[in-house]
């Protein structure tokens, strides 16, 4: 667009001067009745077009051409300067003198400024300030504004508007150097469509999009008032109607464009908003991933470390995240980068890669690596994202099946991938859609936060929500016996004053309990959390199948050994004969499965999983018809904590 214009603005200024020389009217005048264009405007315009021609091309760094494009741009503001003195010298004569002139040497003040701001608009072209501020494109609109103003004096008939007030009339601005100044101000604007003007309306952003829906409006207004214009002069309405009728179809026009834009704004924040929320969904499900999630740019350098790498690697996010890669990567295992990002960039997938990654503290991880293309909104490759998963456990399994079984190893492989896929069902196929489910109740309540529910409505979504809730406690208590059995259990072992832990479970819990401490304030070593959890599920489980309304009694006692916590209720009690199981797992007493009352007869298998882990034990006695107790212990001083590990998780 930008050289077009120039070739269009300097072809109209090198056909009048033809015309001139060759004294053919119709190529510097082509209407008798107004200006026309003097030499010095038509050498102007071919001077700034070639100019144009040769500054729009911001690739082409030749100084000698440049300095060519800064001559004529200086050679046209002097010409200017020298029409304007020109024209304040003969002002200043009597007006026979200036009368007697001839037609070539009359100037016009209007095409003279106009010029004088595009050649300095050239001039300044590639000059930038602060806050995006470019002169110029304010030099290059300055300059058009004379010539919209000139062709709308033709347009509508007002002489005043490309002529000057003084005499002779004959002094005024041409239609075609106007034409020619349009045609230079956009070539300006669209030399550098990057940044200014031009690139506002040519966004995709909702501000571009905004922006060409409102100059549509603009631009109709004027074609408003010349159809208006026209009806005056037929006689179809008197004058003073014509400004009535200008202002409401203006003001019409202005109202449509007005709303359309808004509708368009409201709809596109809506789609914003959308996404926003999809995008924290997507950062929730990443940040609360079992394994790590790390993203790349197409030169190894980190842009996303999650939590879980956090864990495995010992890397914070803030330490690795502009770091290259290849920290974590052994220096002879490095070669094996190169063909893998050559892979990312043909846009392939690499799955279940088996390899050797490094720990901050030198330690090496035995992983399996699953990397894919990330893609931009063009479709083009922009970074690699790897999901990784630990696989020391089942190195070391594989290792100790093949010593122990010898000729078993086959079935036994088997067995143990299927036990590692059932856990990988459990802590991904059933835990990220109930997260997606989870977090899509949310926004479906944000969305009708404006709107009350009926009480269908709000009794259809309660239940959604329980049933979310239960299914995952559910997926938490499989994951946890997968856990346990593999010898897997992740602790994280400090001082805790398990008396007072006691107290705090008891105050925060729903279940309505008594409890009393009758030991000294004593600490024993432990993971709070999963004591925690134990004594939840033990609360839980006695309120359950416990006597409605009846009190949960939970005791802490201790001697110079250990610390003994007990949870007792009132209720039908479990039979001599079914004590024994009923640790184990998927193990439900009697009566329980035949009320059938939900559950998987997990929660005390992971209870003395994790007693068991912090060196403690767990025990229960009961009385048929009247009360049962668990009890539990865990030992002063240091504990010895067993199959604590950290947790699976790696890039």
């Amino acid at each position: 667009m930008s050289r077009l214009s120039a070739i269009l603005a300097a072809m109209i200024g090198v056909g009048a001067v033809v015309g001139w020389l060759v004294h053919v009217p119709f190529l510097y005048r082509p209407l008798h009745s107004l200006p026309a264009m003097m030499p010095a405007s038509a050498s102007s315009a071919a001077l700034l077009g070639a100019a144009l021609l040769i500054l729009a091309r911001k690739e082409d760094k030749r100084r000698t051409r440049c300095w060519v494009a800064f001559g004529a741009c200086g050679l046209v503001a002097i010409i200017a300067v020298a029409m304007l003195v020109q024209l304040a010298f003969l002002l200043g004569a009597p007006s026979r003198t200036l009368t007697g002139m001839s037609g070539m040497l009359r100037p016009s003040p209007i095409t003279a400024g106009a010029f004088v701001l595009l050649a300095s608009s050239l001039l300044t072209l590639d000059v930038g300030l602060r806050r995006g501020i470019r002169p110029a494109e304010i030099l290059a609109l300055a300059g058009a504004i004379p010539a919209l103003a000139a062709w709308a004096g033709y347009i509508y008939g007002a002489t005043v508007l490309y002529g000057t007030p003084a005499p002779p009339p004959a002094i005024g601005t041409s239609p075609l150097a106007a034409l020619a100044q349009l045609l230079l101000a956009l070539g300006i604007l669209c030399a550098r469509p990057e940044s200014g003007v031009v690139s506002v309306l040519t966004s995709e952003l909702e501000g571009g999009r905004a922006a060409r829906r409102l100059l549509l409006g603009a631009l109709a207004i004027p074609l408003m008032g010349l159809a208006i214009l026209m009806g005056q002069e037929a006689g179809l309405y008197p004058n003073r109607y014509a400004m009535a009728l200008l202002a409401i179809f203006a003001f019409v026009i202005a109202l449509m464009a007005l709303v359309v834009t808004a509708r368009w704004l409201n709809r596109a924040d809506a789609e914003r908003r959308a996404g926003e929320l999809e995008r924290a969904q997507l950062a929730t499900i990443v940040s609360s991933s079992d394994d790590t999630i790390v993203a790349t740019d197409l030169d190894g350098i980190v842009v996303h470390w999650n939590s879980a790498a956090e864990r495995q690697y010992g890397w914070s996010a803030k330490e690795m995240i502009g770091r290259h890669i290849s920290a974590i990567v052994p220096l002879d295992l490095r070669t094996e980068l190169g063909p893998i990002f050559e892979a990312i960039r043909a846009g392939g997938h690499i799955e279940c890669f088996e390899t050797i990654r490094k720990r901050k503290d030198g330690s090496l991880l035995d992983i399996s690596l699953t990397l894919s293309p990330i893609v931009d909104p063009a479709g083009r490759v922009a970074g690699v994202s790897g999901i990784g998963r630990d696989i020391r456990q089942r190195k070391a399994a594989e290792a100790e099946l093949r010593r122990a079984h010898g000729s078993e190893l086959s079935a036994m492989l088997e067995l143990e991938r299927l036990r590692e896929e059932w856990a990988t069902v459990v802590a991904h196929d059933l835990r990220q859609p109930l997260t997606a489910i989870s977090l899509s109740l949310d926004l479906l309540r944000t969305l009708r936060a404006r709107e009350p529910l009926s009480a269908t409505e709000a009794k259809a979504l309660a239940r959604i929500d329980s049933a979310a809730r239960g299914l995952r406690r559910m997926v938490d208590d499989l994951s946890d016996a997968s856990r346990i059995e593999a010898k897997r259990l992740t602790l994280e072992p400090r001082e805790v004053d398990l008396a007072r832990l006691v107290v705090e479970v008891c105050d925060q819990s729903e279940v309505r309990c008594i409890c009393r401490v009758e030991t000294d304030g004593r600490t024993a070593v432990a993971d709070p959390e999963r004591i925690t959890q134990v004594l939840t599920n033990l609360l839980n489980n006695a309120a359950k199948y416990g006597a409605a309304g009846e009190p949960i009694a939970v005791v802490v006692t201790g001697n110079d050994r250990e610390t003994e916590v007990s949870v007792s209720n009132r209720g039908p009690g479990i039979p001599g004969e079914e004590l024994p199981e009923l640790f184990d797992r998927f193990k439900r007493a009697r009566a329980v499965r035949d009320a059938r009352k939900e559950g998987l007869g997990l929660g005390l298998y992971i209870c003395k999983g994790l007693i068991e882990a912090h060196g403690g034990r767990i025990w229960v006695e009961s009385t048929p018809g009247a009360t049962t107790t668990f009890h539990f212990t865990l030992p002063f001083g240091p504990a010895k904590v067993e199959h604590a590990e950290q947790p699976a998780a790696s890039y």
